[in-house]
């Protein structure tokens, strides 16, 4: 069996496809063959931009003038640039079925993968658990559970997968069922709807599988499912949630965040201390201690300082209060709009906590993770803003300072898909310090220097509601720094788990071992900016096909975002100017281009 698998290996390498070596400060290389969708030789090398030019292009690229590939005129209405005659038709012809048994080639080998070999178990040094004296701690982090109490294994995604008739609520998550899915059981989960409890157990499981103790797991927030129909549901499936983690992971620091389905209804929360929030920080008793407790419960945020590591700290954001959805309230009496509301400019006082918080890391020379649920910015799907642009404007200020020297890594959730952005800072973060907090522009000319000053990763989920495999992240980081050196990215084929005895999570990717990165900080993440934006479609093909956890349907789309899209050619500058005079922050995003 061992001769068979190293001939298999070596015959996917011959054919090209995409692997990466991934080396650790020493230890041995491992190599390990990635679940990715494109073979090497299928990447394009386009020196355009796949970053928006501006913050209001919701991620949207422009279509190539010339063709820049082979599937250019399959996928991306370019076949008049291709078509001499009658030729171009056979040309089509020849390449969908070369495409169609390229995808059924990667679908079968993948399920002889999972079948006959047990590959959570990689050999890969780094997923051996780290002892409490090693100077190399762990973390897990999970994401979007939305656990679904109401699942029903028969049902499919017209009924959001739940027995009855969709309630008015439930409407708003409701997509087109496919044919294939009618009338058939699915108990591990379905695209387009939300986590069965069995699911969200097998992820916990998978995760013990990896590290039994790790130094703390970072839960970054909406744990029940989308439009529950009741508070008592949403209630009771938090705090199953919370019981199934203490029985995998009893003895282990667990770090939950509040996210907009953590509240009901959905973004209602009343400002202040309330009873909500009194609950939660009782329910998590066994994680925070009387100092997380006290601020939890005056505003949902809480900062501590990680006991295994020497100086690192981990600040919790409520971020749904700075959120355009956001309603001071706890019923929902209709129409609200946060931003125009006149807002205080403080909710529950959080900014002037967050400052000091930061400030007393410095003195004590420590290094901050901040974690938060939205992530200010751009929404992923349509373009529009995340927070209101007051509160934006208030958090760049304060966190400026702090960006370089500080602040490690800013960690969100809420899209579902596995992003990450570089944030740029238009001036030197030390003088942002000595503005007025309330400047609601920042001017800037077209030759400011720009320096990427810190990184925002975005989580994606375990649930698979927005068309994507389940899966979580184990991050490697030295405990006397705090500094993050790298992680692995595991996930779940829904596609094939209902074929199998058992669910087996894979390991998807490792962020240095895809990106050829040096560690998981600012640097590195402005390297991959970098290196994608010069051209490198092997990057932006792994970027692609991660985003979604390889989810197979996406195959496609991605091949037409690579070969036969051009994304407008900007520099790192005027990226940055174009997002920092809107509401936007000056971030640069890597996003897939939609409608492709």
């Amino acid at each position: 069996m061992e001769q068979q698998e190293r001939e298999s290996l070596l015959y996917s390498k011959r054919q090209g496809f995409l692997s990466v070596n991934h080396q650790d400060d020493g230890e041995d290389d491992e190599e390990s063959l990635l679940g990715t969708v494109l073979p090497a030789s299928m990447t394009s090398s386009s020196s355009s931009s796949p970053f928006p030019s501006g913050a209001g292009n919701g991620g949207r690229f422009r279509a190539s003038s010339r063709s820049s590939g082979p599937f250019s005129f399959l996928c991306c209405g370019a076949a008049s640039a291709n078509n001499n005659g009658g030729s171009g038709e056979k040309r089509w012809q020849r390449w969908a079925f070369f495409l169609a048994g390229f995808i059924f080639f990667v679908a079968f080998f993948s399920l002889l993968l999972l079948l006959f070999f047990d590959v959570i178990h990689v050999a890969n040094d780094d997923l051996q658990p780290s002892g409490p004296s090693s100077p190399r701690g762990r973390f897990f982090q999970l994401s979007d559970v939305h656990m679904d109490v109401l699942y029903n294994a028969a049902m499919n995604r017209s009924t959001l997968c739940r027995q009855s008739i969709p309630t008015e609520a439930e409407a708003d998550f409701v997509s087109p069922v496919r044919g294939d899915r009618v009338g058939k059981s699915f108990p591990y989960g379905q695209y387009g709807c939300d986590s069965p409890v069995e699911l969200v157990r097998s992820a916990l499981d998978a995760m013990y599988g990896v590290d039994s103790k790790p130094d703390f797991i970072l839960v970054t927030g909406d744990i029940p499912a989308h439009a529950l129909p009741t508070r008592a549901v949403h209630n009771e499936t938090i705090a199953l949630f919370t019981s199934m983690v203490r029985q995998v992971f009893p003895s282990t620091l667990v770090l939950p965040l509040l996210g907009n389905n953590d509240v009901f209804p959905d973004y209602h929360l009343p400002y202040g201390p309330n009873t909500w929030l009194s609950y939660l920080a009782d329910l998590w008793s066994p994680w925070l201690g009387e100092e997380q407790r006290g601020t939890f419960i005056r505003g949902g945020y809480y900062s501590i300082k990680i006991p295994a590591a020497t100086n690192l700290r981990v600040i919790a954001l409520n971020t749904v209060l700075y959120s355009v959805e956001f309603v001071p309230t706890s019923s929902d009496d209709g129409p609200y709009s946060s931003c125009a509301s006149n807002p205080p400019a403080d909710p529950n006082s959080q900014f002037v906590w967050l400052k000091n918080e930061l400030a007393q890391a410095k003195v004590n020379k420590e290094k901050v993770i901040i974690a938060g649920h939205i992530p200010y910015g751009v929404n992923e799907y349509d373009g529009s803003i995340n927070w209101c642009p007051s509160y934006v404007d208030t958090y760049l200020n304060i966190i400026y300072p702090f960006a370089e020297d500080v602040i490690i890594n800013q960690i969100f959730a809420h899209y579902h898909l596995d992003e990450f952005r570089v944030l740029l800072s238009p001036r030197n973060p030390q003088q942002a310090a000595s503005d007025d907090a309330g400047s609601a522009t920042r001017e800037q000319t077209d030759d400011a220097k720009q320096v990427a000053v810190s990184n925002i990763m975005i989580h994606p989920s375990i649930s698979p509601q927005h068309d994507n495999n389940p899966s979580f992240r184990y991050y490697h980081y030295y405990r006397e720094t705090g500094t993050i050196s790298d992680y692995d990215h595991f996930y779940l084929d829904l596609a094939l788990v209902n074929l199998l005895p058992a669910p087996r999570w894979i390991l998807e990717y490792t962020f240095r071992g895809a990106y050829a990165a040096t560690g998981v900080d600012t640097t590195s993440f402005a390297g991959v900016w970098e290196t994608i934006t010069s051209g490198s479609s092997l990057h932006f093909a792994r970027y692609l096909s991660y985003k979604t956890s390889l989810y197979i349907a996406n195959a496609l789309p991605n091949l037409c975002a690579i070969s036969s899209t051009a994304p407008r050619t900007t520099s790192a500058a005027s990226s940055a100017t174009a997002t920092s005079m809107s509401p936007h922050p000056p971030t640069a995003r890597i996003s897939k281009p939609r409608g492709a």
